[in-house]
């Protein structure tokens, strides 16, 4: 694998539309409004995704290829962060109504203008399991596993999105070990 770790922004809205923003695919200047005394940022990431990008781009660009090295047998992991209201979880599962559609119906049912919708985990999960399904086609009783953890760290408490444990109940700690 040749990457450790990539950084990929995606920026909707805001003051892009008052001309501050400046995107580049590896970066992002913020411009100073005019009259303004402070100077202009620039900002240099792996990928920038602008409020234009697509939910096929958000996955493409930050989370095939963590796929792709999950399925060489590296572990993967797939970091979302930003403010309240950034569009942390439209980017991560897509909007309500994908939500509601897997819930209803899997894949088969689920009309192709919702799945176009998918954030990067229901097109991981896609991703992952159609793998599965080649390498069982190949070598019947293959034993494949997969661990999976859904998290969300908020105000320093850690909850186990996966958990049947109601996230009141849940007092998850961060562990380290005694070598770093």
């Amino acid at each position: 694998m040749s990457e450790s770790i990539k950084v990929v922004c995606r920026f909707r809205g805001g003051q892009q539309s008052e001309n501050l923003w400046v995107f580049e695919p590896d970066g992002l200047t913020v411009k100073s409004p005019s009259g303004g005394k402070r100077p202009s940022k620039s900002f240099t990431y792996d990928r920038v995704l602008d409020s234009d990008s697509t939910q096929a781009d958000a996955y493409l660009e930050g989370g095939r290829s963590s796929v792709r090295a999950l399925l060489e047998g590296f572990n993967g992991t797939i970091f979302a962060y930003g403010q309240s209201g950034s569009g942390k979880t439209f980017t991560m599962l897509g909007p309500d109504s994908v939500v509601e559609a897997i819930k209803e119906g899997g894949s088969g049912g689920i009309p192709e203008e919702v799945q176009e919708m998918y954030g990067l985990i229901p097109r991981a999960i896609g991703e992952i399991f159609e793998a599965i399904n080649r390498i069982n086609e190949k070598q019947k009783g293959a034993s494949i596993e997969i661990s999976v953890q859904y998290l969300e760290i908020y105000n320093e408490q850690i909850m186990d999105l996966l958990s049947a444990t109601p996230k009141t109940d849940q007092n998850l700690k961060l562990r380290e070990l005694p070598n770093g």
